[in-house]
């Protein structure tokens, strides 16, 4: 009984291995794809593939990098094509706040600026007429800060600064008081005001007045007309002032001499490109001249030049409403004058009046009392 059983459970077993094995093929066959079959075993991500990952980000740097390197070249391609177009604007944006400096230091203080003898330095009034942009005394005054202060660095300036007398060679820059003096002595030195007929008025008080770089201006002008002197004129080329002051050359007509224009000053802004070298005109200090804006490449210089000529600075400190108004206060002070020469004329002739009627009231009375006298002694 025992041995039958034991046979029995060797049997059981071994048919269930049996039944295990075949199960565990068949089970496998199913799992394992056919060779023609569409469904491939899943792949390892790429997460989990360091290797591979930082070759597709280096890739991906790489192109974007080359892309980079392509729109960049391209605009600077473009940017050489035409000419320097942003370094261009740069130098007119400079210009342009160096010329708006100059205007609101001259509507302030009365007179253009002196030039500095170093960059970004104060104005030096002992100096040459020529230099370099007082960046210093501009931004202290307000006129330049910040960013345009620094970009002003390179600006040359040049002014127009005669021996200091106010006709005909006036100093746009001088420092000094004008009307220091009486006027009909001589020794006035500024603008003053005048009648129609443009003569002075006879003991007219000194003033101190930014009107002065006004009349300054004006007779750096041609004045046809004196009653009209509040009108502007016409450019002003080779006179009246000295065009071995401040100038610039015009470019000649065909056939014809080069014209000299005077200008009341003139900044010159250098492009940035040391391949573009300053003209030696604009460098050189004691040469009192800049080159002519109209003279551009490629034949001429690349530096931005702005002029400023006297008629165009006289209308943009409006002097021609301000030396009106003096005029037409001028007029009125001398009506004012007169009337009251005549009312102190009008007092003085009733007091002659006056003193005059006393001897005869006097006399009148003597004569009476002498009859009743005579009258009396007759009839005794």
């Amino acid at each position: 009984m025992t041995r039958m059983t034991e046979l029995t459970h060797r049997d059981q077993c071994t048919e269930t291995a049996n039944l295990t094995t075949s199960d565990l093929k068949e089970t496998m066959s199913v799992l394992t794809p056919a060779p023609h079959s569409s469904v491939r075993p899943r792949q390892r991500s790429l997460v989990n593939n360091p290797h591979r990952q930082a070759g597709v980000a280096l890739m991906t740097m790489a192109v974007a990098l080359v892309l980079f390197g392509a729109v960049l070249l391209a605009g600077t391609l473009a940017m050489q094509s035409r000419g320097g177009g942003k370094t261009a604007t740069d130098q007119q944006l400079q210009a342009r706040q160096a010329e708006q400096a100059i205007n609101g230091f001259a509507a302030v203080y009365g007179r253009a600026p002196c030039p500095s003898v170093r960059k970004n330095g104060p104005e030096d009034c002992s100096g040459p007429a020529k230099g370099w942009l007082p960046v210093e005394t501009l931004e202290k005054t307000g006129l330049l800060f910040g960013a345009p202060a620094e970009q002003q660095a390179d600006v040359r300036y040049l002014v127009y600064r005669g021996h200091g007398s106010y006709d005909p060679d006036p100093d746009l820059a001088e420092p000094a008081p004008y009307l220091s003096g009486a006027v009909g002595t001589g020794s006035a030195s500024g603008f003053v005001p005048s009648v129609v007929d443009a003569s002075a008025l006879p003991g007219y008080p000194a003033i101190s007045s930014s009107v002065d770089l006004c009349g300054k201006l004006r007779s750096l002008l041609p004045n046809p007309d004196p009653s009209r002197r509040w009108e502007s004129g016409d450019p002003v080329l080779d006179g009246p002032g000295r065009v071995d002051r401040a100038h610039i050359p015009l470019p000649a007509a065909p056939g014809g001499a080069a014209v000299l224009m005077n200008v009341a000053y003139a900044v010159a802004v250098a492009a940035p490109d040391q391949a573009r070298p300053v003209p030696d005109v604009n460098a050189n200090f004691s040469v009192l001249k800049m080159e002519s804006p109209a003279n551009p490449p490629p034949g001429g210089h690349y530096d931005v030049v702005r002029v400023v000529d006297p008629r165009a600075f006289y209308r943009t400190l409006a002097c021609g409403a301000a030396i009106a108004s003096l005029d037409n206060l001028a007029v009125a002070t001398s009506w004012s004058a007169d009337a009251a020469g005549l009312r102190q004329g009008n007092i003085d002739g009733g007091k002659q009046i006056m003193d005059m009627g006393i001897p005869i009231a006097v006399g009148d009375g003597a004569f009476v009392i002498s009859e009743v006298i005579d009258t009396w002694s007759m009839s005794r």
